[in-house]
């Protein structure tokens, strides 16, 4: 099997990243908010769980992606190396 090698130094660049890591900044933010009211009953507010769950969801459907095409990549490299079983037989 064949696997392309490519340029990690970038992957700043990459949107799901991006987008990842400001969801873990967020969600960083909203436990340190929780951790500072301990006094108060534990609780998110409306507000701040409908955005993470929203940054999840968005992210998740990212990765997702991500690795459909990575994972349709390496069948179409793995299809294109196997010999043609026509051409085998003949």
């Amino acid at each position: 099997m064949f696997i392309a090698r490519c340029d990690v130094s970038d992957f700043k660049k990459l949107l799901v990243w991006q987008k990842g890591h400001a969801l873990a900044l967020h969600a960083h933010r909203v436990a340190t908010g929780i951790r500072r009211r301990q006094n108060v009953p534990l609780s998110i507010s409306e507000t701040d769980f409908s955005q993470l769950l929203r940054e999840v969801v968005e992210v998740r459907k990212m990765i997702h992606g991500l690795l459909k095409k990575i994972g349709d990549r390496i069948h179409d490299q793995e299809q294109s190396s196997a010999p043609n079983r026509t051409e085998a037989a003949g």
